[in-house]
């Protein structure tokens, strides 16, 4: 396939080579093991899932840092199946009680569904915003007030007809009713009971199988095979701001700038006195991407001590572009009804790297991941030649462990021991009210969920058709959506401070040796160097940080550190 876009033209396999699903270890990976347990344990987390991920037919998808998609997607799917069963039943309980005790039951269900509706307008207000949250408020109340004026002649009247036709006392009809209440719990306790028992049995770390994760139908497991082949890939497609999408908080940034045409045997020479033209070095930068990715690829090696290894070490050229800016791409793009391209050839790879000025950008990605890949951070080196400057800038990112709340799985005893059920019960007991209330809206969603892809399939291909500026990048990250706010443990926090000044150490100092292999003054590398790996402090207190102070230290460089946000990882989520 030939491809033509703006900076970039040349010939582009139609489809590179994909690595095996799973086949880097991430689908035995305990980030992958507890996400599916999220899947069970949470059902905006499954539903986000399901909707922004496997439903999506556009967008790109979004890097898997440590994680399988395909048995995640699954155990959403399987959940969200055992969870409409469980909402049905709901529904058909409460119409039964409207034809026993109909005011009752009226009453009853009415309350609960407003007052659980003010509640999660309360919780919501800051992602919604107040005025939004406000006038839904204003229309949940007017709406529950016309429909309890329609509904109670209603269901006067066919109470009155059923109880005339069956002849049951108002006092049976009572104990009905509150049976009926029992048949609730017993629906709640069931489908809790089922969802424990998968998860003790199934993804526990002890009988923990990816491949035996439930099947889908047969569409979603053609999505399926199409997300675990795109789901790792050189290419990342992004939307709005950041392109570092599923690589957790940003923790620090950092840059510098090296004059290429001052020489080591003439430092105080610049070249700029109008006399002729200083000869550069030959500094390329694939080469200088090649050295210092053999050099930090020592790392990784087995014979080294233990202290000075990175076991999970990983490292890959990868390209960024803005989601936005692909129309009109062969390269990225090659049909634009579907989802981008997120694999490219070596030789693309190569070239882009060489012409970094356009919405193209070529990152060198060091991963270190640990805690059973629950631990990830990324390192994005960016590489540039400018004329005679030598450009260089990192972006260092963090995902924090998975939530401790689906850590709750490997404390469950497989047995029903007494304490599992009084533990049990009192989960059933909890999630009573928000399940019998929300049982007709999520009902009411997911069988409109056809008809709602249906509308966004027609409104994003009009958009595509008309050249309205769709964004194709990926917005949703499952791995993101799972990551606690800060640590679980506190050797956590000294690895990936650890992975952090180790990977920065050989960084600096591959880059030193190679220019000084060319002749190059280094001595203004070598302060940036110091200052940048110094500005950090380490607090011990109760409510420790990990904190980088900004530094900018000679001509064009910065160094800079987000700070902020909840929990002990300190950074500021995008």
């Amino acid at each position: 396939m030939t491809t033509s876009w703006p900076g970039y033209s040349g010939t582009q396999p139609p489809h590179p080579a994909a690595p095996p699903a799973g086949g880097d270890g991430t689908a035995e990976s305990e980030a992958t093991r507890l996400l599916c347990v999220a899947a069970h344990q949470d059902p905006e987390f499954a539903e986000r899932v399901i909707r922004d991920v496997l439903e999506e037919e556009h967008r790109a998808v979004c890097p898997s840092y440590g994680i399988d998609l395909v048995p995640i997607i699954r155990h959403c799917l399987a959940a969200r199946r055992r969870r409409i069963v469980r909402d049905a039943l709901l529904l058909a309980v409460v119409l039964v009680g409207l034809m026993v005790q109909p005011l009752l039951t009226f009453f009853f269900a009415t309350t609960a569904y407003f007052w659980y509706g003010v509640y999660r307008l309360a919780t919501g207000w800051r992602r919604r915003g107040l005025s939004r949250s406000m006038l839904l408020l204003a229309g949940l109340v007017v709406g529950f007030w016309v429909f309890g004026s329609l509904l109670t002649l209603v269901v006067s009247s066919v109470g009155a007809v059923a109880t005339g036709a069956s002849g049951i006392a108002s006092g049976s009809r009572l104990l009905i009713f509150l049976a009926l209440f029992g048949v609730v719990f017993g629906i709640v306790f069931v489908e809790r009971s089922r969802a424990r028992d998968i998860m003790v049995k199934s993804l526990s770390a002890r009988a923990f199988e990816p491949k035996h994760a439930p099947r889908a139908s047969a569409d979603d497991e053609r999505r399926l095979r199409r997300l675990g082949d795109q789901q790792h890939g050189n290419v990342t497609v992004y939307s709005r701001y950041s392109p570092f999408v599923g690589a957790g908080v940003l923790r620090e940034t950092w840059s510098f700038a090296v004059d290429l045409a001052r020489s080591a045997a003439r430092p105080d020479r610049f070249g700029y006195d109008g006399g002729p033209p200083v000869e550069l070095p030959p500094v390329q930068v694939t080469d200088l991407q090649r050295w210092v990715t053999e050099r930090l690829s020592r790392l990784g090696d087995v014979h080294l001590y233990g202290g000075d290894r990175l076991t999970g070490l990983q490292l890959q050229r990868q390209v960024f572009v803005n989601g936005q800016a692909i129309r009109g791409s062969e390269l990225f793009l090659p049909d634009p009804h579907g989802a981008p391209t997120i694999r490219i050839d070596e030789g693309m790879l190569q070239r882009i790297a060489h012409d970094q000025t356009g919405p193209v950008r070529q990152y060198l990605c060091v991963r270190a991941s640990s805690w059973e890949e629950e631990l990830v951070v990324s390192f994005f080196l960016h590489m540039a030649i400018t004329g005679r400057t030598l450009f260089m800038e990192s972006t260092i990112c963090l995902l924090p462990p998975i939530k401790p709340e689906y850590h709750k799985v490997d404390s469950m005893p497989v047995e029903m021991t007494p304490g599992a059920l009084l533990q049990l019960l009192k989960s059933s007991l909890l999630a009573l009210v928000p399940a019998f209330c929300a049982a007709p809206v999520e009902l009411a969603m997911v069988l409109s969920s056809p008809l709602r892809r249906h509308i966004r399939r027609r409104s994003a291909q009009a958009a595509i058709r008309e050249d309205l500026g769709f964004d194709y990048g990926a917005e949703t990250s499952v791995r993101e959506l799972g990551m606690a706010d800060g640590y679980d443990n506190y050797f956590q926090r000294l690895d990936a401070d650890k992975f952090r000044k180790l990977v920065e150490l050989h960084v600096f100092q591959a880059v030193v040796d190679f220019l000084e292999d060319r002749g190059v003054d280094t001595s203004a590398l070598r302060e940036h160097q110091v200052h940048i790996q110094n500005s950090h402090t380490i607090n011990f207190g109760d409510n420790a940080n990990i904190t980088g102070g900004a530094v900018s230290i000679g001509a064009g460089a910065t160094a800079s550190s987000a700070t902020g946000g909840q929990g002990p990882v300190g950074a500021a989520g995008r």
